[in-house]
């Protein structure tokens, strides 16, 4: 887990454009149980302006962790 974490860590300070490498890092967060930074990772594409919500929700939603796409979104609609 860790070394994972500080590879994708480090690829979003070379590319922080690449909207693949924060759901990589937001899966492993989310299979380890921390749905807290998981949300903050994704939080951030859209503080970056990467993304819209709607790119971002579909990006997550066809991705393998249908479950998070279902968190993040109630968390942005409570936002």
């Amino acid at each position: 887990f860790f070394e994972a974490e500080q590879i994708l860590l480090k690829a979003i300070e070379v590319n922080i454009t690449n909207i693949k490498v924060y759901i990589d890092l937001a899966r492993i967060y989310v299979h380890n149980g921390k749905t807290d930074k998981t949300l903050k990772i994704l939080e951030m594409i859209i503080d970056n302006k990467i993304s819209s919500k709607n790119d971002l929700l579909a990006n997550i939603k066809v991705s393998d962790f249908e479950l998070l796409y279902l968190k993040f979104k109630d968390y942005l609609n409570g936002k």
